[in-house]
């Protein structure tokens, strides 16, 4: 099971009513998928590094922050911390780019059979 957290800050009046919906749901998740804007709002503070181990520690089996410009931090079955740049592009609108994010995430997991609750022990068994 995988969770786009897609927070809208704009429309959410209780921040800690959607800090304790988010534990909720992300309980139930595999992969959970986030921007760096997300978790600032709903963590300020708080380095990304420590709210993925904490969703690791919690059940969660990959964390993945997209960071704009910066790329991309990704927190491995194994507990390893691995970053991936961004390929610089001129930026014409952004809806829809967290989506096709989690989209081209979810299908290579699915081509490298590391989806699931113990991706790390299928991976590339294909």
């Amino acid at each position: 099971m995988s969770i786009d957290l897609n927070l809208r800050p704009s429309i959410i009046d209780d921040v800690a009513a959607e800090r304790a919906r988010v534990a909720r749901q992300i309980r139930l998740a595999h992969i959970v998928k986030a921007s760096d804007e997300d978790l600032g709002w709903l963590y300020p503070g708080v380095p990304v590094e420590e709210i993925l181990m904490g969703w690791q520690a919690g059940g969660v089996t990959c964390g993945v922050v997209t960071q704009g410009g910066d790329g991309v931090l990704f927190l491995a079955p194994d507990g390893s911390l691995h970053h991936r740049p961004a390929v610089p592009i001129q930026v014409r609108d952004t809806v829809g780019a967290g989506d096709a994010f989690t989209g081209g995430m979810l299908a290579t997991l699915a081509e490298i059979d590391a989806l699931g609750d113990q991706p790390a022990s299928r991976a590339g068994r294909k």
